[in-house]
């Protein structure tokens, strides 16, 4: 050329977009926009009930913050998710992905801690489970700060553009970890499902409905984590791999909130047990039980019986 500056290089003509990248774009934001009507809805509901739980102090407030926590996490994930999505700034391109990253990985953390302390429980407080339990937690808090470290945003100066860098090695093993929570909340429950002991339990009991639960929720996202892990490693595009941590996001959004349907079953369980109790004891007085006419109104009050 006459001024002296070279010709840029040609381009390669662009290879033809699949199926699957043509519909990952509209498809992840219609799977998105249920991701946070779920858990928008399931935040106020979980903030009714503990607000609820704090005034009646009939029970332990901590596994019901949780649920509110995680909700309140995902809703933020998700207008994050949104926003990197719009042209950063120099000044916001850093913050805002870092932030993006930071409360993805808090509320799937609070999902773990969930279903590990709820392990716990059903394992009547094992001391052996709460060991592996603490040691599965910490390998994934562990990776989580590696990626906040490795993943986030960085701004081009030349291009003027904010570019988004993902690390792969990162995002294997902090899936792993989320495996290894599953696995290890899903054998605490099973083990007490094969106990002889607890052969015996009835299929409505309380203690049954709590592995039941356990075993499900733990399943489910243990047959969802290997997949991503295997999407992780297929270097798929961007689009692609958002589509499918989208899907998993949904996910946990529905097996966390499960919690409060399961609480209204377990609610159910203990109505019966203690209406069977109240009836069998008045039957074994000699009494006409006054459950028989629906009169029964547990358990907000302690019923005394008086022999004069």
């Amino acid at each position: 050329m006459s001024n002296g500056t070279a010709c840029p290089p040609l381009k390669p003509s662009p290879e033809p977009l699949t199926i699957l990248q043509i519909i990952t774009v509209p498809l992840n934001s219609f799977l998105m926009g249920i991701c946070f009507e779920a858990c928008t809805v399931a935040f106020f509901k979980s903030s009714k009930r503990l607000i609820d739980v704090l005034q009646d102090r009939t029970e332990s407030p901590f596994l019901t913050s949780l649920i509110v926590l995680f909700n309140l996490g995902a809703m933020i994930s998700f207008i994050f998710s949104i926003l990197i999505w719009i042209p950063l700034t120099e000044s916001t391109c850093v913050p805002v992905d870092w932030f993006s990253v930071f409360i993805w990985h808090f509320y799937f953390i609070v999902f773990n801690i969930f279903v590990l302390y709820k392990s716990y429980i059903v394992t009547d407080k094992s001391q052996i489970y709460l060991v592996v339990a603490i040691l599965a937690f910490f390998y994934r808090i562990a990776w989580t700060i590696v990626d906040l470290m490795w993943t986030g945003g960085s701004w081009d100066p030349i291009a003027g553009v904010c570019n988004y860098y993902y690390s792969e090695v990162t995002g294997f093993h902090y899936t792993i970890a989320d495996i290894i929570c599953d696995v290890v909340a899903t054998a605490g429950s099973v083990t007490m499902f094969l106990k002889p002991e607890n052969r015996v339990l009835e299929y409505q009991s309380l203690w049954f409905q709590l592995m039941k639960e356990n075993v499900l929720r733990s399943v489910i996202t243990l047959m969802v984590n290997p997949v991503v892990v295997v999407m992780n490693n297929a270097h798929l595009d961007a689009n692609t791999m958002t589509l499918v941590y989208t899907a998993q996001n949904y996910t946990y959004v529905r097996m966390m909130n499960l919690e409060m349907y399961f609480k209204d079953q377990r609610n159910s369980v203990m109505l019966q047990s203690r209406v069977s109790n109240v009836s069998a004891h008045l039957n074994s007085t000699g009494k006409r039980s006054s459950v028989v006419n629906n009169e029964y109104n547990p358990p907000s009050r302690t019923i005394i019986h008086r022999n004069n």
